[in-house]
């Protein structure tokens, strides 16, 4: 069973999945290792040099510049332009489509030579970039493999589905929580939503809960059609896997007492049925997949 560092407050559980260190003017409340961080992060920026996109850390900034020589010795176009506090495509990659090969083929060579973390992650999904947080099909500014994204930092979207019923006995609400597949490739056997995912590609939000509700807990359309809309959580966490900016659309959906979630596509290994108290508790203790645990703290305080 995994285990982390137990927090005193559901605060201190959403503070470790937000867990980039923002600029802040009270440089003295950040650690040395923070005031590093972002001093080293440069912005990743569209080849116009102001349209921001993602953010780019050290380690990452030098595999870009690695590639980039790469490239040059090969006497071919360099993918990035580097300056002081960002890195900009560069001016020939001036569309969604040349950026999305230009990107892919870095990709598949830094998977190829096991240069990332993140990338042993792989799913083959493709996540959107825009051009800003909001998800319009006329912002795209390229798109990159699911496991990719922790790289550049850019802004990923998911919804979070909380399955939710009353005790036909007492009439107590509880929670179906799922448990991550132990072959997963990330946060393995960790406590997740009901159902969750990125929003691929092409996808909208509502036809992701349905997809998700489908694959990972046998969830029949006409019941997911009643789930509702309980907001949306946004955060920045940082791991060793890379920066991830993300905004999850949170859905609660009220579950017949009598039907029980079942494991469909290999990517949750069990259901279990809590009470709010208990799962509030294996939040504290680091039980649950960090993003997932805000988005069911986001759920139970909208008083499903």
């Amino acid at each position: 069973m995994p285990a982390g560092n137990t927090c005193a407050s559901l605060l201190k559980a959403a503070e470790r999945c937000d867990s980039w260190p923002y600029p802040s003017s009270d440089v003295a409340s950040q650690t040395d290792e923070q005031q590093l961080l972002l001093k080293t992060t440069l912005e990743l920026r569209l080849e116009d040099g102001v349209t921001k996109v993602g953010l780019i850390v050290k380690e990452v900034a030098k595999l870009l510049e690695e590639y980039n020589s790469l490239k040059e010795s090969k006497k071919e176009t360099p993918v990035f332009i580097f300056s002081e506090k960002y890195v900009k495509f560069h001016s020939e990659l001036n569309s969604e489509e040349k950026r999305t090969l230009a990107v892919r083929e870095m990709v598949d060579y830094w998977r190829e030579k096991d240069c990332l973390e993140c990338l042993r992650g792989w799913r083959n999904e493709t996540y959107p970039v825009y051009y800003t947080n909001r998800v319009f099909n006329d912002s795209l500014a390229f798109t990159l493999e699911r496991a990719a994204s922790w790289a550049f930092g850019v802004a990923t979207f998911g919804v979070h589905v909380n399955g939710y019923t009353h005790d036909s006995q007492t009439g107590e609400l509880k929670l179906w929580v799922a448990r991550r597949s132990p072959t997963k490739a990330t946060w393995p056997n960790y406590l997740d939503n009901t159902c969750a995912g990125g929003i691929s590609h092409g996808d909208g939000v509502f036809e992701t809960v349905v997809k998700e509700c489908h694959e990972e807990g046998n969830i029949p359309k006409e019941l997911v059609s009643k789930a509702r809309s309980a907001g949306a959580v946004t955060y920045t966490s940082y791991t060793s896997l890379g920066v991830s900016p993300e905004t999850q659309y949170v859905y609660d959906l009220e579950l017949p007492a009598s039907f029980v979630p079942a494991p469909n596509d290999g990517e949750v290994g069990a259901f279990y049925l809590m009470g709010v108290d208990e799962a509030i508790s294996k939040l504290k203790e680091g039980e649950f997949k960090p993003n997932c645990g805000m988005g069911k703290y986001a759920s139970v305080h909208a008083d499903i």
